[in-house]
């Protein structure tokens, strides 16, 4: 074998191990990102977002979960880390909790089984998770199993 073959052969190996290594570096930063992820989700008990119909909203748990108040963000109040408490979910924003956790299970739902279809066996379970998440679902059978 001749000097620019050797070169060519190392230069090939080079590429398959950088992409390789760069395919197993990915699989890791995935595995690191949700891991922090579902740390996120049960330590740092916090749900906002923006939906149509109540624009921003913030819900803040003190006790892991059980119990949720309606907040919102200040700049002005520092003595409680910037969050001013609004009240009850359900008085300040009517509904919204019930549909904000509704589309966690949806999310949860899609995440574990995959797109919905709306048809087969688990047509009842995926209507009833849209319309928790405050979706309208009409025209579906469900009699059929």
């Amino acid at each position: 074998m001749n000097l620019w073959g050797l070169i060519t052969l190392v230069a090939i190996a080079l590429i398959v191990g950088g992409f390789f290594g760069g395919i197993a570096y990915q699989k890791h930063e995935f595995a690191r990102d949700k891991e922090a992820l579902m740390r996120y989700r049960t330590k740092y008990l916090v749900k906002s977002g923006w939906m149509e119909g109540y624009g921003t909203y913030l819900f803040c748990s003190l006790d892991y979960g059980r119990h949720w108040v309606a907040a919102e963000y200040t700049d002005t109040d520092t003595s409680n880390w910037g969050i001013r408490i609004l009240g009850q979910p359900e008085d300040v924003w009517p509904e919204l909790l019930g549909k904000v956790e509704g589309f966690e299970m949806l999310s949860d739902y899609v995440e574990k089984y995959g797109p919905l279809t709306l048809s087969g066996k688990n047509v009842r379970v995926e209507k009833a998770l849209l319309e928790q998440a405050g979706f309208t679902v009409t025209g579906i059978e469900t009699s059929k199993p």
